[in-house]
């Protein structure tokens, strides 16, 4: 079939001038997203689409080969049309191999949804990626599942539609455009028709991209979560030392390309490094005063970030920097300590309560000049104040460290 077949609206006599010609979604409207869609996946698959509005009805659609089921009250509704619509390529052409690869039909429904919508309005879309990530967390606080395999509970769970989505546009993003819709175009040429599995979907992915993909799979398909970013500026003179740190406690260590934004002076600089570690330092040295750090400017990720405010250090001269901090503070469990030696030295560094009880030693011995990192885990410590003290033979430094519990 081509892009040349009928397509026909049944609903209620009430909404048939709606459905006719009005002004949201009509059957010009339907007709578009058709063309739209055969652009970017091939041909319409078969001989005819239709849709029809029926009352009482407990979805908010339902896509049959050909025809769709909608609920009247969303017999208008751009997105719920164009998700059905986009499962006849994606459900009804190529049909999931079992119900453990439930996302092949959900995600890719939900994510065409999205292009269609970034096809005539990039605010909009915007604003629905967002929505889309914050519904997923919400119900990720409450039930966390992988998308491949979900509970049975969650088998049309928010994870198997927006995160879906998500991933298939963060796929898109790490492959390109071009090799992304190679992508599914070889995925629909070897399965019309027919029934595929995650791991069929994977193997072309790896086939078009010439590339190993697994980890992208295993960690946002095989497993589930989401990374969660923090990053620590330290202005040390004229430069800044960006800690990179992935502080989920509950899902692995996410590699994935990411963009921390530098707004100095009015000009926006960005920073991409691909991400795999659970901390990174970078050393950055802007041109002027530092406004802001955003993480993942351009909303490429499905994350949390966390940025914190850029701590100074003035009142060392030129040359003899000589730094101690923390983050984040006040803290639950562990916390990054951070150290800038001016050269090299014998130092040591440890934590103690305010009665002066040494109760954690961190670090001893010879260190290189520069800036050094440490985790300071406070399992075993209650609540309360506590001092983490840096010693050298060039001077003292202690700070405060507040553990709340």
């Amino acid at each position: 079939a081509g892009t040349n077949i009928p397509v026909q609206y049944y609903v209620y006599p009430p909404d048939s001038a709606a459905a006719a010609s009005g002004g949201g979604v009509n059957i010009d409207t339907v007709v578009s997203m058709i063309s739209f869609y055969a652009s970017i996946f091939g041909d319409y698959p078969f001989e005819k689409y239709g849709m029809v509005g029926i009352e009482p009805f407990q979805y908010g659609g339902m896509e049959h080969q050909t025809i769709s089921t909608l609920k009247r009250s969303y017999e208008f509704n751009r997105m719920v049309v164009a998700h059905e619509l986009a499962h006849q390529w994606w459900g009804d052409l190529v049909t999931l191999g079992t119900w453990k690869d439930i996302w092949l039909n959900e995600s890719f429904a939900t994510f065409s949804e999205l292009i269609q919508l970034q096809h005539l309005s990039k605010a909009e879309y915007e604003s629905e990626l967002r929505q889309y990530a914050d519904s997923y967390f919400k119900e990720d606080s409450i039930a966390r599942y992988a998308m491949y395999d979900p509970p049975s509970k969650y088998l049309f769970g928010i994870a198997e539609y927006y995160k879906g989505a998500w991933v298939l546009k963060m796929l898109k993003d790490i492959l390109g455009d071009s090799t992304f819709f190679k992508v599914l175009h070889e995925y629909r040429k070897k399965f019309a028709y027919h029934n595929a599995t995650t791991s069929d979907f994977e193997a072309v992915v790896n086939e078009v991209a010439q590339t190993n993909m697994a980890w992208f799979f295993d960690q946002w398909i095989f497993n589930p979560g989401y990374p969660i970013y923090s990053v620590y500026p330290l202005r040390v003179g004229d430069s800044i030392f960006l800690t990179v740190t992935q502080i989920q406690t509950s899902a692995p260590i996410f590699k994935m390309p990411v963009e921390i934004g530098i707004y100095s002076s009015g000009n926006l600089s960005i920073l991409q490094f691909w991400d795999s570690l659970s901390v990174q330092i970078f050393k950055i040295s802007p041109p002027g005063s530092v406004d802001s750090i955003v993480i993942d400017p351009h909303n490429k990720l499905l994350a949390k970030y966390y940025a914190q405010v850029t701590h100074s250090v003035s009142s060392s001269p030129p040359g003899k920097y000589f730094v101690l901090s923390n983050y984040p503070n006040p803290f639950n469990g562990k916390t990054n300590i951070l150290y800038f030696l001016p050269r090299a030295a014998n130092i040591g560094l440890d934590v103690y309560d305010v009665i002066g009880r040494r109760v954690e030693s961190l670090e001893s011995g010879y260190r290189e000049a520069g800036l050094h990192i440490i985790q300071f885990d406070s399992e075993g410590l209650s609540s309360g104040v506590y001092f983490c003290k840096l010693i050298t033979s060039f001077g003292n430094l202690t700070i405060k460290l507040v553990i709340e519990k």
